[in-house]
């Protein structure tokens, strides 16, 4: 079964907000970038076909260049994970939007929040996509 914690896409970006059972049918209650609800059925058909921001089969240990390349040619959902300038911690679930190579920085639309942020690619402690968390070796 799939989590519901996280973004998840599949051509439509959304989050799974709750399971529940409709007519004896389980079923996830979604939501879309616009607010909308709607309902899927719990089958493997749906579950082998989306990707999911946040959670990982498998976990990779692999050079920071090769996490770089990963977040910034990913055409699904992720999750990052990086130290701000001022040492803080932040995690964005998100998609790429585009490269800033003078400054080092990957501009992501952040779902939760709707906007777009900048993550400090050199800072990068980990990213989750695919179903694969990479972390820094």
């Amino acid at each position: 079964m799939i989590s519901m914690s996280g973004w998840h896409s599949s051509r439509l970006l959304f989050k799974v907000i709750a399971k529940q059972k409709i007519e004896d049918v389980e079923v996830f209650k979604c939501i879309d970038m616009e607010g909308r609800e709607f309902y899927i059925e719990d089958s493997s058909m749906f579950t082998n076909h989306c990707t999911n921001s946040s959670t990982f089969k498998q976990e990779v240990k692999t050079t920071l260049g090769a996490i770089i390349h990963t977040l910034q040619h990913t055409k699904n959902v992720f999750e990052v994970n990086f130290l701000k300038i001022n040492k803080e911690e932040r995690t964005i679930r998100g998609y790429f939007v585009a490269a800033d190579e003078e400054f080092g920085y990957s501009k992501v639309f952040d779902l939760d929040s709707k906007t777009i942020k900048n993550v400090n690619n050199r800072k990068i402690q980990y990213l989750i996509v695919n179903n694969t968390k990479y972390t820094v070796e």
